[in-house]
């Protein structure tokens, strides 16, 4: 055999080792979904689109967070979408009661709200006294962010915080838009549209704490109960899997040692925890993946989707 075989053969080895290491490093996320119950009839109904969900996550086996508005639970089709959640082993947890927007309510009345969805909430039998912040804003200012750091210790709770940042509610509003206004919509390539714009966010925050923590840090990846998380959830799960991701718990992600970071800097608008943690090393461009520009989005969706050229 020459050396020039045996030097290709090499290689190709080399190459191809690289690649299964790639695939095998522990990369775990989890799945949290904000703002149920939300609205529904655009195009899926409220059960068909829990029905969906479910069922892509009883495929996969996972177990998923489902972050609830409690004043959204006005109805009883809306009840009975909670329960299913609950019913199918996932967690339930505080969202407040309002979805108020802590830049523009005093730490007294945000409190309230939070105290009022804990005891509509706490009876369901997979409650945890996780919160998350409507709109992921922790406070403008220095009391607001102390007074509710102060009442979730006195509650005993947890700040659901997540990594993995998006605009998944505007892809859905996108969608929903385009149906009312008529366009016809290839589902083949919304479906790639919002798979692949995913697995972008999920790519960059992830080589972004890998930079800062030197590891690979369990991730939590934030979802919306809409109507495409149902459509494409189960082709997302998938790509995940298929880059070589263990989709873990959302309280084994909660477990990582990020859990315990808590940022210093008061941010008007949070970027998450991982852009948290790379704020206090410094960084202070990109904090938020272009996938949560709208105007990107658009740009996106009007090429990949409806392949309007400009």
């Amino acid at each position: 055999m020459s050396y020039k075989i045996i030097f290709s053969v090499i290689i190709f080895m080399i190459l191809n080792c690289s690649l299964v290491f790639a695939k095998s490093v522990n990369k775990t996320i989890s799945i949290t979904f904000d703002d149920a119950p939300r609205w529904s009839g655009s195009y899926l109904s409220g059960p068909d689109r829990a029905k969906k969900i479910v069922d892509a996550l009883a495929k996969f086996n996972v177990q998923a967070a489902f972050f609830v508005n409690s004043k959204k639970i006005t109805t009883n089709e809306r009840r009975a979408r909670v329960k299913l959640y609950d019913d199918s082993g996932h967690i339930i947890a505080n969202h407040s009661h309002s979805h108020f927007d802590f830049n523009k309510t005093s730490s007294k009345a945000y409190i309230k709200d939070f105290e009022t969805a804990h005891y509509q909430l706490k009876d369901y039998k997979n409650f945890k006294k996780w919160y998350r912040f409507p709109f992921l804003r922790e406070g403008n200012t220095r009391e607001k962010v102390d007074s509710f750091r102060s009442a979730l210790s006195q509650f005993g709770y947890f700040n659901g915080y997540v990594t993995i940042n998006n605009y998944d509610w505007y892809m859905e509003s996108q969608f929903q838009k385009a149906i009312k206004s008529g366009d016809k919509i290839d589902m083949s390539l919304m479906k790639k549209y919002y798979v692949d714009t995913l697995y972008e966010a999920v790519e960059y925050y992830r080589a972004q704490s890998v930079k800062d923590s030197g590891r690979e840090v369990a991730h939590v990846l934030l979802l919306h109960e809409n109507d495409v998380a149902a459509l494409f959830l189960p082709y997302l799960l998938l790509k995940l899997q298929t880059e070589g991701w263990k989709l873990v718990t959302p309280q084994k992600a909660f477990e990582d040692r990020i859990a315990k970071f808590q940022a210093s800097h008061v941010f008007p608008f949070n970027p998450g925890r991982v852009m948290e943690i790379a704020h206090s090393k410094g960084k202070t461009k990109g904090l938020w993946h272009e996938t949560c520009n709208e105007k990107f989005l658009d740009k996106k969706f009007n090429s990949e989707v409806l392949k309007i050229v400009n």
